[in-house]
């Protein structure tokens, strides 16, 4: 028999928290965090994580797992996931799966190979670097011209994949697209899935009421705890929505101002 999940979906601010608490509360439900940057220890109001207490009511998996510095791939996402659903199963609970990152969900809730690619930390930061003053466009152009049915499938926005993509690249001499295997994947869990939204003036009156309160909690010495505890953020926690700006401020490189007119923006994006 298929195991039996939910999952709640739906972009930025929209509500997904405040759903899945209420649906654990009422059927016995542990909640599995889809979100690529909720696994980043310290990283606490720029992801919106649940409060200590929440915690403590509910259980919550793949929170607070790896330090900021480290690299997290979708393939070991999809390994932690699907133990952690396994062992609330086998609690007699109901795994709750709340995301915000659809590359994360298709590759849990589907069963088709992730292949393992050699990574390159230093070119990776060199093409992030060369984003921040170029654009993450001419990124893309260049995707576009060396792998197109990756350029196809990754948002112009996504810095994340296009730099992963691009790594592939030139690290193997294969496009992204060969490495990957997506021959009829199979459904893994038999998920009730429950997407939310809402009209979108609504969804950024939302948003900029979340960079404001994340702005007046701390997020700015959150960052600035992180850089004294670990040196440095990782590529991938660097980029995280909220933070890069920050960082981008404590640069010198842009006001406060600005650093929250940019979250605003590219959070709505």
């Amino acid at each position: 028999m298929v195991d039996k999940i939910v999952v709640v979906m739906g972009p930025t601010a929209v509500g997904k928290t405040s759903m899945a608490l209420e649906i654990a509360r009422q059927y016995a439900g542990e909640i599995i965090s889809a979100d690529s940057m909720q696994v980043y220890c310290g990283m606490d109001i720029g992801t919106a994580k649940p409060s200590r207490k929440v915690r403590d009511e509910i259980p919550h998996h793949l929170i607070d797992i790896i330090k900021p510095t480290e690299t997290f791939s979708v393939g070991e996402f999809k390994a932690r996931a699907r133990r952690a659903i396994q062992a609330v199963i086998e609690r007699d609970c109901l795994p709750i799966v709340v995301g915000g990152t659809n590359l994360y969900l298709h590759a849990l809730l589907y069963d088709y190979e992730l292949a393992e690619v050699p990574a390159d930390p230093e070119r990776r930061c060199e093409l992030i670097d060369y984003a921040k003053e170029h654009g993450t466009d001419r990124l893309h152009d260049w995707l576009r011209e060396w792998d197109p049915p990756s350029a196809a499938t990754i948002h112009p926005n996504d810095l994340q994949r296009i730099v992963r993509a691009l790594e592939v690249q030139e690290v193997t001499g294969w496009p992204m697209s060969k490495w990957k295997r997506w021959d009829e994947p199979r459904r893994v869990y038999h998920a009730l899935k429950i997407g939310l939204f809402m009209r979108r003036p609504d969804l950024y009156q939302r948003i900029n009421r979340r960079v404001d309160w994340m702005l007046e909690r701390g997020l700015v010495a959150e960052v600035k705890r992180l850089l004294e505890t670990y040196g440095f953020l990782g590529p991938t926690a660097a980029q995280a929505l909220g933070y890069k700006e920050v960082l981008r401020h404590l640069e010198g490189k842009i006001d406060r101002a600005t650093c929250r007119s940019l979250m605003q923006r590219n959070t709505r994006r």
